[in-house]
């Protein structure tokens, strides 16, 4: 399970209609058991996603592409206490890898 206390606001959906929407396959997987991924940055090349607890929307950290590895990467933000078991770390590596994957 995916927890995360303090009072961080839910993260709004990202405007699709002004964004570049092409590497993103129609079958990405953006839910799943404890945390969702919500989008809110596209600038075409790279995208940069919120990473939500379903029950309470808190935002939990993001996943940014970063210069310095060549890849996305997974960033705690905040400074809020969050726990994070193996299952949804699983998850959080299975939405990097569709990132990766749509970028080649």
């Amino acid at each position: 399970m995916c927890l995360g206390s303090g009072t961080i606001p839910p993260s709004r959906p990202f405007d699709t209609s002004t964004a570049k929407l092409g590497t993103q396959p129609p079958n990405f997987k953006t839910e799943y058991k404890y945390i969702h991924f919500i989008k809110y940055f596209d600038s075409g090349k790279t995208t940069k996603w919120h990473i939500n607890n379903n029950r309470t929307k808190a935002i939990l950290g993001l996943i940014a592409w970063s210069a310095a590895w060549r890849r996305y990467v997974f960033i705690t933000v905040f400074n809020i206490d969050c726990e994070f078991d193996e299952f949804c770390l699983e998850d959080i590596q299975d939405f990097i890898r569709q990132l990766m994957k749509a970028r080649t």
